[in-house]
């Protein structure tokens, strides 16, 4: 929840007075002091009352106290003299004047004191606020747990309706409001939105590292100086406190604080605001850290998830192998084995490959461990637990997995593949087959043609002259012989 306006007042408001635990050492102080003027200057007990308003003034600061101690010195002595009856005549007045200096001279003791213990109390009252606020800070990593808890604290030490923790990004030359808390209306600010230094009271502090404020800021200034205030302006706000969070020389915040009322802030509430500001810079800082790293960690897992669903719905298999095992595969991979997540994890990658072809993988997988260039691309063949040969398309590469180096092996399963390969060789060799019959049946209608013409030659001639040229049986035997040669690279052809 983000506590409302009215309730921060309220504690800033009472912070001003003193409580009843922080009256107790003062009203001691001035028991004490009362009770000495008793025994080393009598006086009537009712006198001592005009040290009262010293008490009260006091919670103010030092000023405060001995002007209200001179006050009430005056009152007091006056009081004597009517009470007495006293005339102060010519020769009584160098004794009424020696009374008042020595009631004055008591009178500036008692307010001296009581604004010192007052001073003392109210530090001591500070110191413990920003020990609550330390405590605060480092019960959680998480600053919206307790970012309610600290605004609580510190609106009992410095006014405010509205405060704002800001993470400053030097880069982007922003502060992006991390936790928001009091009133507002145009300017109520949302964790996660941003404000440019250019022209902020922010971007003051952090080029000058620190505080800075504006108190009773007028619509001319907040024009001309700081336009980011300008919405802040239009609710109604007035005074403005701004404090750098510095952590190992780096400004990594600015705190924001604002109030409705002009001439709010001072010096001494600045003071106490940079010193609330070096109390809670380490825990911001550390909290900033944190945040980022549950932001990357977050992202890690989704990508994680997203490369996991990829990997897992993937149509090729996907293994990795580490030592020369298997430590994690994918469903396709198992699906293309029938071994199961279980049975297969853990098992050695070379039991899955066929035999003739173990000594090639292991070499490749070492020699790529070893960064010595095996071929990027390779074929394998791996053997089912039915004992079916399947041949993969090997992609091998090196990744670092859970810190150690290994092997990532994308196999595609070519089977497929292979058969429209068989079936397309089984098609070029049937038309290199037609070709070659073609080519064939020329050569042997030619070597035919040269048989015939030769033996009817022949033929003729041996019936008109009884005997036949030995040339005409010559070239039959030579176109015979070409037919042979031509049947014996027929027949070595077909044994491809």
């Amino acid at each position: 929840m983000t506590p409302d306006s009215p309730k921060f007042r309220r504690h800033v408001r009472s912070s001003g007075w003193p409580s009843l635990r922080e009256i107790s050492p003062t009203a001691v102080a001035f028991v004490v002091v009362f009770s000495a003027l008793l025994v080393f200057r009598p006086m009537q007990v009712y006198q001592g009352l005009f040290l009262a308003p010293v008490f009260i003034a006091s919670r103010r600061g030092l000023k405060s106290g001995l002007v209200a101690a001179g006050i009430a010195i005056v009152f007091q002595s006056n009081v004597q003299l009517i009470t007495e009856g006293a005339v102060i005549t010519q020769a009584s007045a160098g004794s009424v004047l020696s009374t008042w200096a020595l009631d004055a001279a008591v009178g500036f003791a008692a307010g001296a004191a009581f604004t010192y213990v007052a001073a003392v109390q109210r530090e001591a009252m500070y110191r413990e606020v920003l020990a609550d606020i330390g405590k605060i800070m480092s019960s959680s990593l998480d600053m919206e747990e307790v970012f309610d808890h600290f605004a609580e604290q510190l609106c009992t030490i410095i006014p405010f309706d509205h405060l704002a923790i800001s993470i400053v990004d030097t880069q982007q030359g922003v502060a992006v409001a991390s936790y928001v808390a009091g009133a507002g209306n145009s300017d109520s600010r949302q964790p996660g939105e941003s404000i440019p230094l250019q022209g902020s009271l922010a971007g003051i502090v952090v080029r000058k590292r620190s505080p800075a404020t504006v108190n009773n800021a007028t619509r001319e200034q907040v024009d001309n100086e700081l336009p980011t205030l300008r919405a802040a302006f239009n609710d109604g706000y007035r005074s403005f406190l701004t404090v750098p969070l510095v952590h190992r020389d780096d400004v990594v915040a600015v705190l924001e604080m604002r109030t409705f009322e002009p001439e709010s802030y001072t010096s001494h509430h600045s003071m106490l605001a940079e010193r609330v500001g070096n109390q809670i810079a380490g825990a911001i800082a550390i909290a900033l850290m944190y945040a980022e790293r549950e932001k990357t960690e977050t992202a890690l897992r989704e990508a994680e998830q997203k490369y996991r669903t990829l990997v897992e719905n993937a149509n090729d298999s996907i293994v990795v192998v580490q030592n020369g095992r298997i430590v994690f595969s994918n469903s396709t991979y198992e699906q293309l084995l029938g071994y199961t997540i279980d049975d297969n994890r853990g098992g050695s990658f070379i039991d899955d490959v066929a035999d003739e072809d173990r000594e090639q993988v292991l070499d490749h997988y070492r020699r790529r461990l070893n960064g010595e260039g095996p071929p990027d691309q390779y074929e394998a063949n791996l053997v089912t637990r039915d004992g079916i040969r399947v041949p993969v398309e090997v992609r091998p590469r090196v990744i670092d997995y859970q810190g150690d180096p290994a092997v990532l092996v994308v196999m595609r399963n070519v089977t497929e593949r292979k058969h429209l390969e068989e079936q397309l060789f089984l098609a070029q060799k049937m038309e290199a087959v037609g070709q070659l019959a073609g080519g064939i049946a020329h050569d042997f209608n030619n070597l035919l043609s040269a048989v015939i013409g030769f033996a009817q030659l022949a033929n003729l001639q041996l019936e008109t002259r009884g005997t036949v040229e030995s040339s005409y049986l010559d070239e039959i035997q030579q176109a015979a012989e070409r037919g042979a040669q031509l049947t014996r690279q027929l027949l070595a052809f077909s044994r491809r």
